[in-house]
């Protein structure tokens, strides 16, 4: 939290949050002097419902490009999604160890089709592109939110 870049350093806490190995509290008690303002900035920022690093760093693209995201939204019929981004778009992010197998590709697909049927948008990205070019992804998302009313 002190000697990291803020995203990084998010991505480390929030990970060590969602895996059970820490509490937001007790990071916030062993915060103390020079840098504990950005610190518990940091902390303040952390999603106990991320499902990964990629998701974390999607999300604090998004939000820092000034958009809404709320993380692991439910839908009927669908389960949770990734990322909803100003209640109008869902953003699902692909990496290769859950996405892989012809099962969980089914899966995605009738998770895809059951959205549409709602009439959600749904842009789909593989976790490469999250961590390569997050800005081409934030591209992209704004570039949906600025064709929908």
């Amino acid at each position: 939290l002190y000697c990291l870049p803020e995203l990084e350093a998010l991505v480390v806490a929030e990970s060590a949050v969602v895996k059970g190995l820490t509490t937001v509290a007790a990071l916030n008690l062993a915060i103390q002097g020079r840098g504990s303002v950005a610190a518990r900035g940091i902390l303040r920022r952390i999603d106990a419902s991320s499902q990964s690093l990629v998701e974390t760093i999607a999300r604090e693209t998004f939000r820092s490009a000034g958009l809404q995201v709320e993380s692991q939204r439910r839908f009927d019929r669908v389960g949770r999604v990734d990322l909803w981004v100003e209640g109008k778009v869902v953003v699902e992010l692909d990496g290769q160890e859950f996405h892989s197998g012809q099962r969980d590709f089914v899966e995605d697909r009738r998770r895809w089709n059951e959205l549409t049927l709602q009439q959600v948008w749904v842009l789909r990205f593989p976790a490469a592109a999250v961590l390569r070019s997050p800005e081409r992804v934030l591209a992209q998302v704004q570039a949906m939110l600025n064709r929908l009313p």
